[in-house]
């Protein structure tokens, strides 16, 4: 599989030119910030789940006791639902519920007490009927999906109790799942994984890579492949950048420097932003340039940055940002349209205790 590692940086093509057109060019200045935010954060002192508008405003709380929040909101494709990660009222490990975009209506994924006792993770199916998750029981990871509609559960991977299999994610047209497992290092006793694909029905899963890394990674829609970031892990040595595969495990190197954080890929399939260093840095998609570019800021600083979210015109990007060496993060938007000397972060709230958000836009 190593020797399928292509090494591709073009550098006869400028970043965003033509068809690709610059993401930092400054325009009018003008973005569409539409649609809502949902984050989780604990700056009240327990962990509540709210909702903002992408400026700032209309800051509601949305679930009060007595659910349990943990965390993990996800918007449902048509931003009617918030699926998260709560407190199991059977057991003290977390479970799924789902409610209105409001917050009424919360209620347990209609799921059978017990068989699924610790649920993470949630992910909705591209039309909003399904939702596949990790389940956490008695030592064994594996993936779900659960039927909206007719609450049918599946197993998706049967393990023993030395397989973790996690972070399922599915296909922009909803065919296949992807997910990360260490079922090929069992008997290294270390938490090296590897990307594997199957069909939505559990069938047919297919190993993508042979790298053994810290994997995170976001499907491609424009092509259904997949975009990989790899760091070492416990000091095994991966070949660390990001990657971009499709699901017969052709796989080509974008970005081949260390360090790779946070993946995100704009609306229109033309730029993807990761993390790396203390900066944001865009590369244009499908096709790689030497030409990679350091969005925000110009210089390193000490704080380090967590893509979320571009807008929907792919103007401006929401991040989580913190202090280095922090586990606190704020909520803030960037007009990358902007003069790239003149950006700078809009900070949507001032506390830093937010733990993961999801933009419907």
């Amino acid at each position: 599989m190593k020797d399928k590692l292509i090494i591709l940086f073009l550098s006869t093509l400028s970043l965003f030119i033509g068809s690709c057109h610059n993401a930092t060019e400054p325009d009018d200045g003008q973005v569409m910030l539409t649609g809502k935010i949902v984050f989780t954060s604990s700056f009240s002192g327990e962990t509540i789940i709210y909702t903002i508008n992408p400026d700032g405003t209309d800051l509601k709380q949305l679930v009060t006791a007595p659910v349990i929040t943990f965390g993990s909101p996800k918007w449902s494709p048509d931003g009617t639902q918030i699926a998260f990660l709560g407190r199991s009222p059977y057991t003290s490990y977390g479970a799924i519920y789902l409610m209105n975009a409001d917050g009424s209506n919360v209620h347990l994924l209609p799921v059978v007490p017990g068989n699924l006792a610790d649920a993470r993770f949630p992910e909705w199916s591209p039309d909003g009927n399904k939702i596949a998750f990790t389940n956490f029981s008695f030592n064994v990871e594996y993936n779900v999906i659960v039927s909206l509609t007719d609450g049918n559960v599946l197993n998706l991977t049967n393990n023993n109790n030395k397989i973790i299999d996690n972070y399922p994610k599915w296909s922009p047209d909803g065919e296949k799942i992807a997910f990360l497992s260490n079922r090929d290092y069992i008997n290294d006793n270390d938490k090296r994984t590897d990307l594997y694909i199957m069909d939505a029905n559990g069938k047919n899963v297919k190993r993508l890579t042979e790298i053994g890394g810290n994997l995170n990674y976001v499907w491609y829609p424009p092509d259904q492949s997949i975009i990989l970031s790899v760091n070492d892990v416990n000091g095994n040595k991966a070949n660390k950048g990001i990657y971009k595969i499709d699901t017969t495990g052709n796989i080509r190197i974008l970005y081949g420097q260390k360090g790779p954080d946070g993946l995100a890929v704009s609306n229109d399939g033309k730029h993807l932003v990761f993390s790396t260093s203390g900066q944001l840095t865009v590369i244009n998609l499908p096709v790689v340039t030497s030409d990679i570019q350091v969005i925000f800021p110009t210089n390193a600083t000490d704080l380090r940055f967590r893509p979320v979210a571009w807008s929907s015109d792919d103007k401006a990007l929401l991040v989580l940002s913190s202090d280095y060496g922090s586990n606190h993060f704020y909520l803030d938007m960037i007009n990358i349209y902007t003069n790239k000397d003149n950006r700078t972060l809009k900070r949507l709230l001032e506390n830093d205790k937010i733990w993961g958000a999801d933009w419907h836009k």
